[in-house]
């Protein structure tokens, strides 16, 4: 039974106690339920009351019930009068016997106060308890505190009051369609958070934000890093002097946090009280206003090279000056959004119908500037081209993927910018699980293989360490050979191909290494080494999969795998 219908026969039981029951002295008799589904009697207001919850007392003294309670718990910390009050224990250590003591009409709990109602109950004394899990349900709790007490119309003013304030923030939110992805650190080690069922989630919801461990399968989940970096937070909010195990300084120098956006956009906030957003009280609303303040209006985002920029509403107009920039865009849905695109870029199919506004290192400024982008992708290597753009007034987000998951925060970028944080989101998680699926057949491998990727034939030159093409071999089951290498794009001589005898060569199709596979099969200066002897040279099926840093790097580790162990 819900909340409202309970409300609603609960009027009626007070219409027919009214019209039937004894009156004495003028006290009404009438019978509430609580939200628990306890009945409980009362005769006329309460006028001594106990609170046994730091909520609870918050709300007595909002309908200016000071005088009127005689005791309340060891936590039971605001307004500053209650530290006044008397103590009657502490959450799960009440002492019923001095309660009991004290004579009050009322006794305000929550649930999980279940034993020690019945023992008070036992000795004459009504207890109601509350649960409050959402927003609304705190309201009737109000409604109810002030139908006991006699301060009916204190909290209808008050839950009115309350009721306006959340209603300007949800009006002002409403329509946000690229909400910010929040992440409350309740606790740190471990990484804990508030799930669905909680006010914290409904703080954040309010306030316009998705609370990124809304779906948990508990209360209060636990996460991993891992977890957390997939997610990626555009907010960060943490508990005040270092409530949440953790400062702010903390997590902006813990590298282990330093790909997620909020971190990199300086997005942390602090709460001024912990409590406010803890507490089913009045002051719960003080915690949307605040979770609200925090929420950006604007996109912000921070390129590879640690360049910030700020955009008031998501990019329409779109120039792609590398083409693993151009396949992100189709990939995330805004391919009819790019107006300009370079002479490489060549997928998918749709993008040749483009204009194009130069090459890598050929930038067509002056076009660029005519088509009035709202933003451009670029890369590294045309800086000056790149600096005028920016002079224009157009922002430049500039990537340098270096492995996957530099790949992973660019799509993510894009999809801030573009509007499509979902969209992006999904992909990232498409990809992760498809190379997931890769990693987990190499473990099961007895034995790896040693692999030379063939970049260029003349001079040899392979792929070295620190590159996400290194990532994808090694991702695949392959032990690169080149790994050792003082530079990302080594040049080699067949000596070193010899001696290091590399199991498997990679070559990239047509030619586009300048050899082929039967070329290189026939070459007698290849012959001794292990993988011409055994015929496992191959060919890729497409040089881009591997070489451009974007969302067929998971479609490269696939292939590759396949092609090293069938």
């Amino acid at each position: 039974m819900n909340k409202r219908l309970i409300a609603a026969i609960t009027t009626i039981i007070i219409i027919m106690v009214s019209a039937s029951a004894c009156i004495a002295g003028g006290e009404e008799e009438y019978t509430i339920v609580d939200d628990t589904g306890r009945e409980v009697n009362f005769k006329g207001d309460a006028e001594k009351i106990v609170s046994l919850s730091p909520a609870n007392t918050e709300i007595l003294f909002a309908l200016g019930l000071d005088e009127e309670i005689v005791g309340v718990t060891e936590y039971c910390n605001y307004p500053e009068a209650a530290l006044d009050k008397e103590k009657v224990g502490g959450y799960s250590t009440v002492d019923v016997e001095r309660v009991i003591e004290l004579e009050p009409d009322v006794v305000f709990g929550e649930a999980g106060h279940e034993e020690f109602a019945q023992q008070l109950t036992d000795a004459g004394i009504p207890v109601v308890l509350f649960k409050a899990t959402t927003l609304d349900i705190m309201m009737d709790d109000i409604e109810l505190i002030g139908k006991v007490t006699g301060k009916e119309e204190e909290a209808t003013t008050l839950v009115s009051d309350l009721e306006s304030r959340v209603s300007v923030i949800s009006s002002s939110t409403a329509n946000i369609e690229n909400k910010k992805k929040v992440f409350y650190v309740l606790w740190g080690d471990p990484l804990m958070s508030a799930g669905p069922g909680t006010f914290i989630d409904e703080v954040i919801t309010t306030a316009g934000g998705i609370n990124i461990a809304g779906e948990a399968d508990s209360a209060w989940p636990m996460f991993d890093m891992e977890w957390l970096i997939d997610n990626d937070p555009d907010v960060i909010i943490l508990g005040p002097h270092g409530s949440s195990g953790m400062s702010k300084e903390d997590i902006m120098s813990n590298e282990n946090w330093a790909t997620i956006s909020a971190v990199q956009n300086e997005q942390i906030y602090v709460m001024s009280d912990a409590d406010i957003i803890l507490r089913p009280g009045p002051r719960i609303v003080d915690a949307v206003e605040e979770v609200y303040s925090f929420m950006p209006t604007q996109i912000i985002v921070t390129d590879d090279l640690g360049n910030q920029y700020t955009f008031d509403s998501p990019a329409e107009k779109i120039i792609s000056l590398a083409p693993s920039n151009t396949e992100i865009l189709f990939a995330l849905g805004v391919g009819d959004n790019v107006v300009g695109v370079t002479e490489f870029c060549n997928y998918p199919a749709e993008v040749l119908g483009i204009e194009k506004v130069g090459g890598f290192s050929t930038v067509n400024v002056e076009r660029v500037i005519e088509l009035e982008p709202d933003v451009v992708f670029a890369t590294t290597g045309d800086e000056d081209s790149y600096q005028q753009i920016k002079d224009a007034g157009i922002p430049v987000i500039q990537f340098m993927a270096v492995d996957f998951e530099t790949v992973y925060k660019d799509i993510r970028t894009v999809g801030a910018i573009t509007g499509k944080d979902q969209e992006a989101y999904d992909l990232v998680m498409e990809m992760k699980e498809r190379i997931n699926m890769v990693e987990e057949n190499v473990t099961n491998l007895t034995e790896k293989k040693d692999v030379f990727y063939l970049l260029w034939y003349d001079p040899i030159m392979s792929i070295g360490s620190g590159t996400f093409i290194d990532q994808i071999i090694t991702t695949s089951g392959g032990i690169n050979m080149a790994a050792d290498a003082q530079s990302a794009w080594p040049v080699l001589s067949l000596e070193d191909i010899i001696q290091k005898d590399p199991d498997a060569i990679i070559l990239a199709p047509h030619q586009a290494s300048g050899v082929s596979k039967d070329e290189l099969m026939a070459n007698a200066d290849w012959s001794t080494v292990t993988a011409i002897i055994n015929g496992e040279v191959y060919e890729i099926s497409n040089t881009d999969i591997i070489n451009r840093p974007g969302p067929r790097i998971a479609e490269a580790v696939e292939e590759l795998f396949g092609l090293l162990y069938g």
